[in-house]
């Protein structure tokens, strides 16, 4: 067993393994729902496809709006936003990231909001 018990060792494959690396959409998986889905696919003995559906994954992605969370969360800290500039990216990077649920990959979430920070301290 894995030392905290989710996964039976011996159940694990190599087909298992490489199965589920080489799913299609493997990095549209947002990393905090990676690991559950992982466990699961080997605990279920179900595709990916299926786990993503019943846990509705994808869906949760659906509703995010990644441009408009950047935007209210410099917004909502313009004052240290002006104060700070460039540097304030990480301050909003860890707000942007709580706002989004931590669904939006950190790089994509990175470029957005440096993109709209630009664009904020260039108005």
């Amino acid at each position: 067993m894995h030392r905290d018990n989710l996964i039976d060792l011996e159940d694990l494959s190599k087909e298992d393994i490489k199965e589920f690396f080489n799913y299609s959409k493997i990095n549209k998986i947002p990393k905090n729902k990676f690991n559950d889905v992982f466990i699961s696919f080997i605990n279920e003995n179900k595709t990916v496809d299926q786990i993503i559906v019943e846990k509705s994954i994808f869906k949760d992605l659906e509703n995010i709006d990644p441009k408009a969370i950047a935007r209210d969360v410099i917004k909502n800290n313009s004052e240290q936003v002006l104060k700070l500039k460039k540097r304030s990216i990480g301050l909003l990077m860890g707000r942007f990231m709580a706002k989004s649920k931590g669904l939006v990959d950190g790089k994509i979430a990175s470029k957005i909001l440096s993109e709209e920070l630009d664009r904020f301290l260039n108005q």
